[in-house]
């Protein structure tokens, strides 16, 4: 059986690894100097925003009374401190005689943040209202740890999402890697 090191194994290791490289009259360390700052900032989430744009599918329609039962196909084209696709499925439910309504649904992100890539499943949902032009949406999202996979693994994080329906808009999320 291979020997686990800590993480304070690690970080010791690489303090006394960098200090007989400096003894040895080395310049500045390398690549392993990025390590120890990726590992800090796994225990500090770090907000990350950007913006989002949704091209839907709409995949069933329902009428109860006055509210109006959507199930879509989503895919997202997600840019800033997240960055790349994600695709989901989502049900929106409207009010047709006040024109608000809620949404919620859950996917897959395939990309890149923090320098790290990967997939990892999330939920999301909210409220909008102005239904049926541009209606304003406000929501919530959260990933979940368990469904990560690559660079990923370890990821959590939560957030906010404001814009348009089926339009796009804007997040800020909190991610942090590790526990």
């Amino acid at each position: 059986m291979e020997p686990v090191i800590s993480r304070v194994g690690q970080r010791m290791l690489f303090l006394a690894a960098s200090l007989a490289f400096a003894s040895c009259g080395g310049n500045d360390l390398p690549d392993s100097r990025s390590t120890a700052i990726r590992l800090d900032s796994e225990r500090a989430p770090t907000t990350v925003t950007g913006d989002f744009i949704t091209h839907s599918t709409t995949t069933g329609v329902q009428h109860v009374g006055e509210l109006l039962l959507v199930k879509q196909d989503v895919f997202f084209t997600v840019t800033g401190g997240l960055s790349g696709t994600a695709s989901s499925q989502d049900t929106v439910i409207i009010n047709t005689s006040t024109g608000t309504g809620v949404f919620h649904g859950s996917g897959t992100f395939t990309g890149t943040t923090l320098g790290r890539s990967g997939t990892i499943g999330f939920l999301f949902d909210g409220t909008f209202t102005g239904f049926p032009t541009l209606p304003k949406l406000r929501g919530r999202i959260v990933f979940l740890p368990d469904t990560a996979t690559g660079n990923l693994e370890g990821m959590h994080g939560h957030g906010t999402l404001e814009g348009i329906i089926d339009v796009g808009g804007t997040y800020a999320i909190e991610v942090g890697f590790g526990s």
